[in-house]
């Protein structure tokens, strides 16, 4: 296998490289192995229960190269035609989403409307939309149980770190030197506590479109084995490569602290993955991520369309068989969560200014398993301002009086805790905490998750048809009531 001479290039502001060499991998063995001839094999069939947003690392980047597929090189996968290119702001045309029929999704029977992830996507574009594609949570409703999330590299700046190659071999550029990676590794470190509390906006906002759908956090890989690859790999030296694994393990670090605060984020690692599989670290002889790949000189590995910043897009992306093996990571992962109770909507996602949700009278959901559920999914819906999903919440009798009690509502802000539910019969009071404050009215507050409950059994039902009548329970225990096995508010006739 050939050694190249490489530089590095901000591909969709995650972390990419290319290489000048003369000529494609060649593989060691005169049989080709069944991935060479079948094409993708779906391993699962999850379908619509599951969907996928974020960015390159899980649109698929990575699955196309122009490289002879053998033992020591993946077969290629072309994007889906829709999404290989797009014209950009000055009516070029550019490197689009790169959605590969050879990435985890299809893999794992993802429904092809679920599959939104586009390279390059940062927590806003997943909000807004990016590359001629609308918002990756429009395809967010309650019918989703489980959300796989790779987002946050190109938040914190991963392309900035292409000062940490020596790319004089293609003339320009970057030099290289230890000061300008130490620069750019600083910056980017720097960058990564500014993204979380965005990103914790994005999962509120999840939770609230899927009504409390499981999320999988994704982790990155590390691109050079463990300890960097003696002597260089590729023109890095051994150090840059150390300090730029330091990069994706501390923002991993990063993710997984906060996602242990929240019951329904679950990070999912996938260093263990990639490990013995990196660039210049393959033990297997079966690489799980791209080296560094151009189309300059004597290479050829990609048309010019896949080009960003002069370096082929695939470039420290992972390959096909990448793919494939955090295919079989997370298919028994998601089996799990969508066999297990989605947990009530996390009562400590803190509210904010978050963006409009495209909720429809279609997507509401007929009731909830528990009444946590059911006053922490208001809740939610409240944070965001959205009227029709927090009415949802109410039983069906008590809608229409929901709506008028919230109806031009501004989104509340604060944080609430749930604690214990008294169950009596067909209904239910639900304990309620915490701090919410409502523009032009100030902030109301409650530490005593007692406040307004019965004293005894005795007055269960007196308490109970009070509440129903009133319109000012903020941290009142909050009434519930089960109509056709479900739970939902009662907000009163």
């Amino acid at each position: 296998m050939l050694r190249r001479i490489v530089r590095v290039a901000a591909i969709g502001g995650v972390l990419s490289l290319a290489l000048a060499f003369g000529g494609g991998l060649v593989g060691c063995g005169s049989s080709l192995p069944s991935d060479c001839t079948q094409g993708p094999v779906a391993i699962a069939d999850f379908g619509t229960s599951v969907a996928v947003l974020g960015d390159s690392y899980a649109s698929g980047e990575g699955t196309f190269n122009t490289g002879s597929c053998s033992s020591d090189n993946p077969p290629s996968y072309d994007y889906y035609a829709p999404t290989r290119t797009y014209v950009d702001g000055q009516g070029n045309v550019a490197s689009g989403c790169h959605r590969s029929p050879g990435a985890f999704v299809p893999l794992l029977g993802v429904a092809m409307g679920n599959f939104v992830a586009c390279s390059g996507a940062t927590i806003g574009d997943v909000e807004n939309g990016s590359k001629g594609f609308g918002k990756q949570i429009n395809a967010l409703n309650p019918g989703v149980r489980v959300v796989l999330l790779s987002v946050t590299g190109d938040d914190v700046g991963f392309g900035s770190l292409g000062s940490c190659i020596n790319i004089s071999v293609l003339g320009h550029g970057h030099p290289g030197t230890e000061a300008d990676c130490n620069q750019a590794v600083k910056q980017t470190l720097g960058s990564i506590p500014k993204a979380l509390p965005e990103l914790v906006k994005l999962w509120a906002t999840i939770e609230t479109m899927t009504h409390g759908a499981w999320i999988i956090q994704l982790g990155y890989p590390r691109v050079f084995p463990l300890g960097g690859y003696e002597g260089g790999c590729n023109g890095i030296s051994t150090p840059k490569q150390n300090q730029l694994n330091n990069v994706a393990d501390t923002l991993d670090s990063a993710l997984q602290k906060t996602a242990d605060s929240y019951p329904h984020v679950k990070f999912e690692p996938t260093i263990g993955t990639f490990a013995g599989h990196e660039v210049c670290g393959s033990s297997s002889g079966k690489p799980y991520i791209n080296d560094l790949q151009t189309d300059i000189g004597a290479a050829n590995n990609c048309q010019k369309e896949y080009i960003v910043n002069g370096a082929c897009s695939q470039s420290f992306h992972p390959n096909a068989w990448g793919y494939e093996a955090e295919a079989q990571l997370l298919k028994p992962v998601i089996a799990q969560l969508l066999a297990t109770s989605s947990p009530s909507p996390s009562p400590s996602l803190s509210a904010g200014s978050g963006p409009a949700l495209p909720i429809s009278p279609s997507s509401i959901s007929p009731g909830y398993a528990t009444p946590k559920e059911a006053v922490s999914g208001f809740f939610h819906a409240r944070f965001q301002g959205h009227e029709t999903l927090a009415c949802s919440y109410a039983s069906p009798a008590s809608r229409a009086n929901c709506s008028s009690q919230n109806s031009q509502q501004p989104a509340i802000s604060g944080n609430i805790a749930l604690h214990d539910v008294v169950v009596s019969g067909k209904f239910a009071l639900v304990e309620v905490t915490g701090r919410l404050c409502y523009p032009g009215r100030g902030c109301e507050s409650n530490t005593n998750p007692l406040l307004g409950m019965p004293a005894s059994p005795a007055t269960f039902q007196q308490v109970y048809d009070d509440l129903v009548k009133s319109t000012t329970y903020t941290f009142s225990p909050y009434p519930c009531i089960r109509v056709g096995g479900k739970w939902y508010i009662n907000f009163g006739p």
